[in-house]
């Protein structure tokens, strides 16, 4: 909101006060007190005798501090940025920090066009604190940036930082998961990243992972960018309770993408434990993850026709059921990609 203020003194001329705490000066004579205010982008000019009432005060007050928390880059940098052609960012002020909200945006914003030198510099202020950094709403994307930035040669202190730190917290931390992700996406032929990986997948082969919130989406990630040896622990670590792990909220997610690696080793037990009964696979279909798990069990070729002879002995109890028809709905498109449109229409 912009506010006029006017003293005795002032009868003239006075300072018009703007939110950023700019001034010029106005000529006239003011022969009331006023406020000056904006409503649906237009200014209004009021008295100030007529305060408004404690709702809309209230109203007011909760609008500038939604306002000030969504600005995450200070204004100056907004607006330079918004320039036709732009690219050399302001400089970073000397009490710029990642753990702050503003100091980690400009961080980030500097690294987006930063030279080496520049990005070394950033990264340095960052040493001896990574796993603190990890585990903050703000420093943890700053450390992502520099993961995706830094040469190959030069970001190797965050993963050793790390592992030796508790990286099984990190791992399970809403933050910190978000950096271990992005180390194994760009760095995961390092050593230090690797050692990381390994360290987490000792104990019971990486088991803890699959059920947790946010470690699931890690032993995805091992899944899609890990080792051959990481992969096939994973698998086995799966194929030991495939029944439950198929039935968990989040460690189903991990078990459908390990259906789909047919070429790591372990792949056909994880097959072989689903199918070993005939009556456990629609009961696993009629399950609300389950059925994920048995739509991608169906994808697989060599498991299709045993899929299908499973679900034909029980396709009258399937069609009962919430979830049981939305995988009939599912498999009636894979098998058939004109009725695909049938399948979506019903919500599948």
């Amino acid at each position: 909101a912009i506010s006029a203020q006017t003293t005795p003194a002032a009868a003239s001329e006075g300072d018009w006060r703007i939110g950023s705490g700019a001034k010029f000066a106005i000529s006239g004579t003011w022969r009331m007190s006023y406020r000056i205010s904006t409503k649906n982008t237009f200014l209004h000019v009021v008295d100030a005798a007529a305060d408004l009432s404690p709702m809309a005060s209230a109203c007011r007050r909760r609008a500038s501090s939604a306002g000030a928390m969504v600005r995450r880059v200070p204004f100056e940098a907004r607006a330079s940025a918004e320039r036709p052609g732009f690219r050399a960012p302001p400089q970073i002020p000397s009490n710029a920090s990642a753990f702050d909200p503003d100091g980690a945006a400009m961080l980030r914003f500097r690294l987006d066009c930063a030279a080496p030198s520049e990005a070394r510099a950033i990264a340095d202020g960052l040493r001896g604190q990574v796993c603190v950094a990890a585990c903050s709403t703000n420093a943890h994307l700053v450390l992502v940036d520099l993961v995706h930035r830094l040469p190959r040669d030069e970001a190797g202190f965050i993963a050793e930082e790390l592992l030796s730190g508790n990286a099984a917290h990190i791992a399970r931390h809403v933050s910190g998961h978000v950096v271990l992700i992005a180390l194994l996406q760009h760095r995961a032929e390092e050593t230090a990243t690797a050692r990381i990986i390994d360290e987490m997948l000792l104990p019971e082969g990486g088991s803890p992972l699959f059920c947790h919130k946010f470690a699931h989406r890690l032993a995805l990630t091992i899944l899609s960018n890990g080792s051959q040896k990481q992969r096939e622990t994973i698998i086995a670590s799966l194929a030991s309770h495939v029944q439950r792990f198929a039935r968990h909220r989040f460690a189903s997610l991990v078990l459908e993408e390990a259906i789909g690696h047919a070429e790591v080793d372990g792949h056909r037990r994880i097959v072989s434990e689903l199918l070993r009964y005939p009556t456990s696979l629609p009961r696993l279909a009629c399950h609300c993850f389950g059925w994920h798990v048995v739509r991608a069990l169906m994808a697989d070729p060599s498991a299709m026709p045993t899929v299908r002879e499973y679900v034909a002995s029980s396709i009258d109890r399937l069609a009962k059921d919430r979830y049981g028809s939305k995988f009939l709905q599912v498999a009636a498109a894979m098998n058939s990609p004109e009725s695909f449109e049938h399948a979506v229409l019903f919500g599948a």
